[in-house]
């Protein structure tokens, strides 16, 4: 899946091109359905530009998962909201750094509530977005948008992509570590939130094994959808290539059909009666 290496196509390199950020920015932007299509004109223009490394970078770009792009559709159409989320995410990571030096659960509470209830908010907008596109999102695909905004917003790369709004696939982090092993290490406070916070993770680790092994069957049968989408895609293009190709030969065909008329006309004024 996705983690950390999710949209890291040596962007730092296409971003020293004119323009090149922007283009991307249209990229992601555009309706599911047009990606193939804009993404290899953008290659094909850079490749004719002779900017071969960047057309080769941008012909690579895989077309994104319906789930991510909705998430990258929410920048674009709720900045204020997602910043929000990208702010909370940082601040839980930081809640749970405080309790587990011993400084109280309560910040860590108040984060996560904050995190889970723009999450919560979010999910439906990009569904909205999905709808308004034509795309019908099933619980799975609802499911799969609030895992990526629940593991990019704690990952400094993850919210970095958010922000960008260029995810090709779900956002997992790659570590799993926070809030797991929540139990303070020792300072003021230690002895009352660690009980606490032993019985919050046993009921977090059952959880997460139960929402996990639903997550991997939704992202099994969202992945074949998303393939048979691609594919779908691909034939469509190829059709309208077809199609492209079979009108210029009838043109064709056409002008040479009036050459023959026009040369057998000439022959008959040549041939004596």
């Amino acid at each position: 899946m996705a983690g950390r290496e999710n949209g890291d196509m040596s962007r730092r390199d296409l971003a020293v091109v004119p323009d090149l950020e922007r283009e991307l920015d249209e990229l992601y932007g555009r309706p599911l359905g047009d990606f193939t299509a804009a993404r290899n004109d953008l290659a094909k223009r850079l490749k004719k530009a002779g900017q071969t490394d960047e057309a080769a970078c941008v012909a690579g770009l895989a077309k994104p998962s319906i789930s991510a792009w909705a998430v990258n559709q929410l920048g674009r159409r709720d900045p204020e909201r997602l910043r929000e989320l990208l702010d909370a995410g940082e601040a839980l990571v930081e809640a749970q750094r405080a309790a587990l030096a011993g400084r109280g659960a309560e910040r860590f509470d108040e984060a996560g509530r904050r995190q889970r209830d723009l999450i919560r908010a979010l999910v439906p907008a990009a569904a909205a977005q999905l709808e308004d596109a034509g795309h019908r999102p099933s619980d799975a695909i609802k499911e799969r948008i609030a895992a990526s905004l629940r593991a990019a917003s704690l990952d400094e790369d993850g919210r970095r992509l958010l922000e960008q709004g260029r995810l090709e696939d779900d956002f997992e982090s790659v570590g799993l570590g926070l809030l797991t092993g929540l139990a303070p290490r020792g300072g003021e406070g230690a002895t009352a939130v660690g009980s606490a916070d032993e019985r919050r993770e046993a009921r977090l680790r059952e959880a997460r094994e139960k929402a996990e092994s639903a997550r991997a069957e939704a992202r099994r049968l969202a992945d074949e959808a998303a393939q048979a989408e691609r594919d779908a895609d691909d034939a469509r293009a190829a059709a309208d290539r077809a199609a492209e190709r079979a009108t210029t030969l009838s043109k064709e065909a056409n002008a040479a059909a009036k050459t023959a008329e026009a040369a057998e006309k000439a022959l008959e004024r040549l041939t004596p009666s």
